[in-house]
């Protein structure tokens, strides 16, 4: 391939920049016009690049500045965040490829954050603490759920490298460590900053909208026992999920570490006999201070914007973290909130009376990141439609087809589906059929189809990329989800 010639370079360039300087100045016009309305912050943000892929992708092309090396960021010293700290529990074997982008990206906007594994270690510069270093040495010596603890420690002994420990034999012991790690946090806590008024405890995969957590923690009084979280149930125990996060008042944590102190080796062991970390936190809570969870479901949210249900009861409202997010949804949800907040600080320097700026609500979550991907089908893609489940006779070839992982030993022949109209009879043979079905279901607002199986979905989701030999293609019904959300207005609409 023959190069450009220098002046053909040059003239380039310059094309190059004034396309930008053009760019730069429709960009400034814009935003003079749009700050008088809230919404249209949401509005001038929704300008991906669109790629038949999800969050992680589209944030290669995602319309907001790199900050990567500002040194003054807009989530910077943001009302009541000295009085917070941010306890954050991750693994050996995960901590590297888990904590690096929020060192990078959130952990820059929380003063006080405390970082705690199965392991000493050290991530980017940043002290991760061993928060198992105080458990009964009987216990850690021989008790199975210590295998991988033990082994961590023989390693580092020996200098091994953390590359050793990525098996899945590895990971499963991992997590059968990890619920002692819960209660143990709570006394390091406490410890670490006991002028605290509120104590927040996230995983490595979790992120929080933290200018929301400030603004809606304070509306609440940290001298009140509060355990607040995102509702789970293990039988009658009722838990905030850890993954979620979940908050504690410093009256509740004083309290809580004050009963953990009378025997600390008994209260370090009740995971010994609960299946999980969160749940041993609610129960030596429920059991020993009478408090009980206060449910903070959906702000609390153990989705991510991809995987969540858009549906009216969330969509006003305010969003304080997401799980299992990955890197590329972190620096996403980062540099949006930034740009969120950066956009109100305008406002005021232009003379409107601004403050904090408005919450992000699931509503605007969607119209950035999900409602831009929705508009056309995507190839190897699963909007999780789950509602309906229609197949035809398993007869080999397309029809041979197994659907959910698990599903083999459904029957040879055809399912006994309670067909509701002519449709839904024939919705398994394409996708434009199975479109059919869903346009013929007046609360369907999703589709998806691999061969011999068609799926309707009744709550709008963008739901996740799918391994290409699944062969699934996914759809939504774009103008019945508009008329939908119209119907569902804020207060402040």
């Amino acid at each position: 391939m023959r190069g450009l010639s220098p002046d053909k370079m040059s003239r380039k360039s310059q094309n190059e920049l004034n396309r930008r300087l053009i760019l730069l100045c429709a960009t400034l016009l814009t935003l003079t016009f749009l700050f008088y309305n809230r919404d249209s912050a949401t509005t001038y943000m929704q300008r991906p690049t669109l790629r038949t892929s999800g969050l992680q992708d589209q944030t290669l092309d995602i319309a907001l500045p790199n900050l990567a090396h500002d040194t003054h960021l807009p989530c910077a010293n943001l009302p009541g965040a000295e009085d917070i700290l941010v306890v954050v529990k991750t693994g050996y074997n995960v901590a590297h490829k888990r904590l690096p982008m929020h060192l990078q990206t959130t952990y820059r906007c929380i003063p006080n954050v405390l970082l705690y594994s199965d392991a000493e270690d050290e991530v980017d510069g940043h002290r991760v603490h061993d928060i198992l270093a105080d458990i009964d040495p009987e216990i850690v010596d021989n008790h199975d759920d210590f295998r991988f603890y033990r082994r961590v420690r023989e390693s580092q002994a020996q200098g091994l490298s953390v590359s050793d420990f990525q098996s899945q034999d590895d990971a499963d012991d991992a997590w059968r460590l990890d619920k002692w790690k819960f209660i143990p946090s709570l006394v390091k806590a406490a410890e670490h900053m006991p002028e605290a008024k509120w104590y927040i405890f996230i995983e490595a995969d979790t992120y929080l909208v933290w200018s929301n957590l400030l603004q809606w923690l304070g509306r609440k009084n940290h001298k009140k026992r509060l355990y607040l979280g995102s509702q789970a149930w293990i039988g009658d125990t009722v838990f905030a999920h850890g993954g979620s996060g979940y908050v504690l008042s410093s009256a509740a944590l004083k309290a809580t570490v004050k009963e953990i102190d009378k025997d600390r080796q008994k209260y370090y062991a009740i995971p010994d006999t609960e299946c999980c970390g969160d749940v041993a936190i609610s129960v030596l809570l429920r059991d020993h201070l009478n408090l009980n969870l206060t449910a903070s479901w959906p702000m609390i949210q153990g989705e991510t914007p991809e995987t969540l249900d858009y549906t009216q009861d969330k969509w006003c409202k305010t969003v304080v973290s997401y799980h299992h997010v990955d890197a590329d949804e972190v620096d996403a949800l980062w540099r949006f909130e930034q740009h969120w907040l950066q956009w109100m600080s305008d406002q005021e320097r232009l003379g409107r009376p601004g403050g904090l700026a408005p919450p992000i609500l699931h509503r605007d979550i969607y119209d950035y990141f999900v409602s831009p991907l929705i508009q056309t089908p995507l190839m190897d893609w699963d909007n999780m439609s789950r509602d309906r489940v229609l197949r035809g006779a398993r007869s080999g070839g397309d029809g041979d087809n197994i659907g959910e992982e698990g599903d083999e030993n459904r029957d040879d022949q055809e399912d006994h589906t309670d067909y509701r109209n002519d449709e839904e009879k024939v919705a398994h043979t394409s996708f434009a059929a199975c479109r059919r079905a869903c346009d013929a279901d007046g609360d369907c607002l999703t589709y998806s189809y691999m061969p011999g199986e068609c799926r309707l979905g009744h709550v709008i989701r963008l739901g996740t990329q799918a391994k290409a030999e699944k062969r699934i293609r996914s759809g939504w019904m774009t103008e019945r989800i508009d008329q939908l959300k119209r119907g569902w207005e804020c207060e402040d609409d």
